[in-house]
């Protein structure tokens, strides 16, 4: 017997229920539940920050679409933006438009006149009114700062640093007036755990009471956050990098820290939005996205 459910917060559904779902996500994202695993070690869960949409045949969840409710800092506004994740089928019940089902209910279910995702496959969400926005990233040309104290944050296995994340990410300034995340933790906790950079790319600067995060990609040290209730400059930031001999580059817009940084063209997935957005070059971090 084929089961929908959809609209009822995470936490309503049962560990029998998310082990269902977690199935399906090893066979669509392999490795997702246990980065998920570790988000929780560190004190942020999944079920707590999204909305399933999900197909049932009996016990097995055969499709799911997830909605997050992503609070941000858009041209120097605090807004919400609800946006899709985890959208995925089981192999043996694909193309029969299960998720495209979910997806409808979970847009008229958000009721939002703004939605966003990043996918390597557009074309699913393009009938869905999405449309690709090119994103962009910045070339730092800052002298980096000589001997800057930093030490590597391991969240989910020491406690301290945990909660230093965790203090610093509830205290923080926006790392970009253009456009920031401004979750509480739950964004920047979760995917870091998922993309391996929750124990291996977040360095501490005692001296500035903050955190940088880098991510080598493309022969690039990329910063992907600067989380802190006082921002360090751009040369602090860039001194701090654990990989010097490479370029560095900003992976948001750096208004606030190097705003005449050189623009150029990201190229990392798709971005998609449905409805109003920025115009100009836009920067999303790899921390930001879902």
């Amino acid at each position: 017997m084929v089961r929908r459910f959809g609209g009822q917060p995470g936490t309503t559904y049962s560990a029998d229920w998310w082990r269902s779902v977690h199935v399906l996500f090893d066979e669509a994202f392999p490795g997702l539940p246990s980065g998920i695993a570790q988000a929780r070690a560190a004190g942020v869960d999944w079920a707590g920050v999204s909305t399933p949409f999900a197909l049932f045949d009996g016990e097995r969840c055969v499709a799911h679409v997830g909605v997050i409710e992503h609070p941000l800092v858009l041209a120097g506004r605090r807004v919400t933006v609800p946006g899709i994740h985890a959208v995925c089928t089981a192999r043996d019940h694909r193309r029969r438009g299960l998720c495209r089902q979910l997806l409808a209910e979970a847009l008229i279910h958000s009721g939002a006149e703004t939605s966003k995702l990043h996918t390597d496959a557009p074309e699913v969400y393009v009938g869905h009114g999405f449309v690709p926005r090119p994103l962009s990233h910045w070339l730092s040309a800052a002298r980096p700062a000589q001997s800057v104290k930093r030490r590597l944050l391991r969240p989910s296995t020491d406690s301290a640093d945990a909660a230093i994340l965790a203090r610093l990410l509830a205290e923080r300034v926006p790392a970009s007036e253009q456009l920031s995340s401004a979750d509480s933790g739950w964004m920047v906790t979760i995917v870091a755990a998922l993309i391996g950079l929750l124990d291996g790319g977040l360095w501490y600067l005692p001296e500035w009471d903050a955190i940088c995060g880098y991510w080598t990609a493309a022969g690039q040290s990329r910063i992907v956050e600067v989380i802190g209730s006082r921002l360090p400059p751009a040369e602090v930031v860039v001194g701090a990098n654990p990989e010097p001999e490479r370029p560095v580059v900003w992976t948001f817009s750096p208004d606030r820290f190097e705003p005449d940084a050189r623009v150029f063209p990201a190229r990392a997935g798709t971005f998609m939005v449905r409805g109003p957005w920025l115009g100009g070059a836009v920067g999303v971090s790899p921390l930001w996205e879902h």
